[in-house]
């Protein structure tokens, strides 16, 4: 049997926009993650629960790809991001499960609205004592920025590898070891993102967590259980907390698994009416259903309102539609950034796609907008697919010249570094050295004098943006393929 389909979405809530996930129907339960973590780490448990309720994964603030919160971001203050969600979704009444961080949270919002949260499960709470406190703190949660040298990705790697091995990370003593291993590199690459998607807004999910107040569970006022497994380096943490009051519960379960089956348990015992989510369409955010013989699943654009005439933009090999708004953060008008399938948030192809094959996606995705746009703005390598897209399209190209690179018969050989992830994590400095050479050099491949350009964007920030689409494009060789293409294909 095939697993349910995860939709990802966005909603504006207030000033800010909120990613989630989406799957099932029933009952509505909202999946809050752990730190450093994002919805995408809910997507397995999403795929199992998606029987018995409505899941919907959001990425916490600053996480992922949702907005932070401005100024402190108190534990209360998230707990209340948790309810102005479920307002934007129009959910009424919803159950809550939670894991390590996002277990602290769902207590919190739980105690925050019995009104609004029918149940909670608290998968592998944290009641922290004041010595602890001290030492999770700045220690625990170090500031992370990127640095033009690519030092931080170093430290990165390491953190997301020792966190699987000891607890707290950053204490290497025996006693500290954790019962399983580091992981695979595969896993350990998918973390890795993650903390690059949240940067230094990492800090306030551990920090807010590390600062509640261990009794917040006995004020619980809504069915709820808060479990933990043994192999669980926060199972111990259940002996910390007061008598349950009425109606909450306290279990130690023998597995991971073991303690995730109560809690789906404990949800269905305790769920309510069925709901559907509602909300009105994100004002930055679209998805495009597309099915024909060429692709089947959902492009993204993100959307830059304006007044005038408007543009699409459209970048190349391992972009985004952030680097391709970057590339045009002068330009004035409404601009709809799209990413192609297999990067930003867009869906993988199944096979190769030809440049009018790109070109009809793009045709279909300007189909959907509001007000249609006149021009067509191509990003680095994408100049390779302006002629298609321009013929599909009507829209009129920018006069900037293509990149050099593409006249060049190694280019699609040479061009995407391996990244591949192995074990010491050099995939994302290979990474990281391609994206800022690029701004230097065309091609980047060849850093000699006389492929020098007038320098890009080499602010660590701008490098970071295109590093991380860079890493999350697993449709860029496809891409590459089709950008170099003869003009008859």
């Amino acid at each position: 049997m095939s697993r349910p389909a995860v939709t990802r979405h966005f909603v504006d809530v207030g000033d800010r926009v909120v990613h989630y996930r989406a799957a099932g129907r029933g009952f509505p339960v909202i999946l809050l993650h752990q730190s450093p973590r994002s919805s995408a780490d809910m997507l397995g448990l999403m795929g199992r629960w998606a029987d018995d309720f409505l899941c919907i994964a959001p990425d916490t603030p600053g996480f992922g790809e949702s907005d932070r919160l401005k100024g402190p971001v108190p534990l209360e203050r998230l707990a209340q991001a948790v309810i102005d969600l479920a307002d934007a979704l129009g959910l009424k009444r919803f159950g809550l499960y939670g894991v390590h961080t996002g277990a602290i949270l769902a207590v919190a919002a739980g105690v925050a609205r019995p009104d609004r949260v029918a149940a909670v499960a608290a998968h592998g709470y944290g009641a922290w004592t004041p010595q602890e406190r001290a030492i999770f703190g700045d220690r625990y949660a170090p500031p992370f920025r990127p640095v033009a040298s690519g030092a931080h990705l170093t430290w990165l790697w390491s953190r997301v590898a020792d966190q699987r091995l000891f607890f707290p990370w950053n204490d290497w003593r025996h006693g500290q070891r954790l019962a399983w291993g580091e992981g695979t590199p595969a896993e350990l690459h998918e973390e890795a993102l993650d903390l690059l998607r949240a940067g230094d807004a990492y800090r306030s999910g551990y920090l807010a967590a590390f600062q509640s107040d261990a009794a917040l569970p006995a004020r619980l006022a809504t069915p709820s259980l808060l479990v933990a497994s043994r192999p669980d380096p926060l199972s111990g943490h259940l002996e910390r907390l007061a008598a349950p009051p009425s109606g909450v519960e306290h279990r130690l379960t023998d597995t991971w698994d073991g303690a995730e089956a109560a809690s789906r348990q404990f949800l269905r015992d305790h769920a309510g009416e069925p709901a559907e989510i509602a909300g009105a369409p994100c004002r930055t955010h679209r998805f495009v259903d597309i099915r024909d013989d060429a692709f089947e699943g959902r492009l993204h654009l993100g959307l830059k309102p304006g007044r005038g005439a408007g543009a699409l933009l459209v970048h190349g090999p391992g972009g985004s539609h952030r680097t391709a708004l970057d590339a045009a953060a002068r330009r004035r008008g409404p601009l709809a950034a799209l990413d192609w399938p297999g990067h930003g948030l867009s869906d993988a192809a199944d096979g190769a796609l030809t440049p009018a094959d790109y070109a009809r996606l793009a045709a279909r995705a300007i189909e959907t907008l509001d007000t249609a746009p006149a021009r067509l703005v191509a990003e680095g390598l994408a100049h390779g697919l302006v002629p298609a897209i321009g013929d599909a399209t009507g829209l009129t190209p920018d006069p900037a010249p293509p990149p050099r690179a593409l006249s060049r018969p190694d280019l699609g050989k040479r061009w995407l570094p391996n990244l591949t992830p192995d074990a010491e994590g050099a995939h994302l400095l290979r990474a990281w050295n391609a994206v800022r050479r690029q701004a230097v050099f065309d091609p980047w491949y060849e850093p000699t004098p006389v492929n020098a350009t007038p320098p890009g964007d080499l602010r660590p920030a701008a490098l970071a943006r295109r590093h991380l689409a860079l890493l999350q494009a697993p449709g860029a060789q496809a891409l590459l393929a089709a950008c170099v293409a003869p003009p008859d294909r």
